[in-house]
This record gives structure tokens, sequence and C-alpha cells, in this order.
């Protein structure tokens, strides 16, 4: 990657943009930049995540939000690949998905996880990453998205330690820069905070890691799960730290249906508030 020379105010100001500068609109993934989905376990964000490439592979629209059909890489390591592929079966009934260019998405889908904030396995996201780009006949402009999904299983470190968390930032950073990427990395909500007045809500910061993946990221979306049951499942979307955005954006409910994975954005003027939950050894979705 060669390092960009200052430009003059000239040169600056004639500069030519790439020509799709957003992936999803009003500013929730632009290009070149960092989106953060996190929540609590059982908060479906693998499934959200899963929806999410989907969405952008094909062009769709997002929770009521444009996008921009880009390629998508997913790198998934929380279930196993049989398990992931029953979800995706189950998605692309739902959702009648067909693709004229099937490299427009790629899955890397196991069980175990990979250390981007290490040498080895930074080399091999690369690439992943130039492999895709390569088949799509991406040039160097060109956007692309890649989610990773969790941060947690993708890095060696302590995902509370900043210092650690700094180095695997920036070698995504490293190659959103060589390949003109954006990403969007799902994250765990760190445990709650308990005062006195019950538990302490500190926004995006309840993110792990939150000084530098806060810092880091262009916009962070909180996901709460609202309601559980054998039917569906209802989940508010927060937009936190929106950096791209300009104006607020409202907070989005989701209606998850379970028996063919849809998602349905609905009135936020719903009653979602939360039932009792019984406890699940089954995977986090």
């Amino acid at each position: 990657m060669n390092l960009q020379h200052p430009d003059n105010i000239d040169e600056f100001m004639s500069w030519t943009p790439p020509l799709v500068q957003s992936m999803i609109g009003n500013g929730i993934l632009d290009y070149q930049a960092r989106l953060v989905i996190f929540g609590k376990y059982k908060s479906w964000k693998s499934m959200i995540a899963m929806h999410t490439a989907f969405c952008i592979s094909t062009g769709s629209l997002w929770f009521g939000h444009l996008t921009t059909k880009v390629p998508v890489l997913v790198i998934q390591v929380e279930v196993s690949k049989s398990n992931y592929q029953k979800r995706a079966k189950k998605y692309y009934r739902s959702y009648n998905i067909k693709y004229e260019n099937p490299n427009y998405l790629h899955i890397v889908s196991q069980p175990y996880g990979f250390r981007f904030d290490q040498t080895y396995d930074l080399d091999r996201l690369d690439k992943w990453i130039s492999r895709q780009r390569d088949l799509c006949k991406l040039k160097q402009n060109d956007p692309q998205v890649i989610i990773i999904d969790p941060l947690y299983k993708c890095f060696g470190g302590n995902t509370n330690d900043p210092h650690e968390v700094n180095k695997f930032l920036t070698n995504l950073d490293f190659l959103m820069l060589k390949h003109g990427c954006s990403f969007i990395v799902i994250h765990h909500e760190r445990k709650s905070v308990i005062i006195q007045s019950g538990l302490l809500d500190t926004g995006a910061e309840n993110a792990g890691g939150a000084v530098r993946i806060i810092d880091w990221c262009d916009g962070a979306v909180e996901l709460v799960l609202k309601e559980d049951n054998k039917v569906q499942a209802k989940v508010k979307a927060t937009f936190m730290a929106m950096r791209n955005t300009e104006e607020f954006l409202e907070p989005i409910v989701i209606r998850c249906i379970k028996s063919n994975l849809s998602f349905i954005p609905v009135s936020d003027t719903l009653d979602i508030s939360p039932v009792p939950i019984v406890e699940s050894s089954e995977e986090d979705v």
C-alpha cells in the first residue's frame, strides 16, 4: 500500500470521489467506513448480520434504508458451517434470493476463530479480500464490505484492553485503505454495570473495549431484545455515535419471524415491553 502524498488545495478540491459512496444509506455505512453492531447474548446479532450481508450483496432495503449492491465477505466463526447453512437456506426461501453473480457474497463459516491482530491470519484475510475483488473484477476504488462476526473470536488479545484492541483495529484500517473496503464488526456487549437505582445505561460505551472501538468506528448500532417467544422476537436497534449521518436516526424495532427468518421493521410505538425470557443453552442467534 502506497502512502498518499498531501494534496494542495487545488488538488484537494478537484479530487474525484469514488462513484459509489454509500453501502447503507443515510450515512449508516459509507465507502471506507466502519460500523459496529453490538448487543447482549441472544439479541439476534448474528442473524441480523447475515440479513445485512444479503441486503448489501443484493442491493435490497435494510430495515427501510436504501443499500447499494456491492460484494460482501462474511467471516462467521461462532456456529458450524452446517448450522449456518441451515439458517441461510431458510432465509433464502423466505426472500426468494437469486444471484446473477454468486461471487457477490462469500462466506467463511466455522466454529473456531482467527487472530486478525496477528500477522498470519491478517495475511489470510488480505488474500480472501483480494480473491473476491479479483472474481468480481473490482477496480481500485470499487467498494466492498467485510463482516466479521464476532470480534472476540477473531482477536487474540483481551477485548477489554484498549491497547490490545487498537492493534486489531489498526490492522482492519490497513486493509480498508489497501482495498477500499468497509467493515461491519459484530461485537458482544460488556457486562451490565449495576448502580443503586438499577442498571447503568452507558449507551455506545456498552460495547466491550468501548474506548477504542467507539472512537474507531463511524457508527454503532445497539441491539436490545425486547420480546422473545416461540413465534417471533422483537429487537430494538438504536443508532449511536453516527459520524456520517446528517440527521438524527430514529431507533428501529425489528420483528424477527422464527419460522422463515424474515425481518420486518415495525412501528416503535408498539408495545415492545420485554417479557420473561427462559435461559437457553442454544447458540446465540
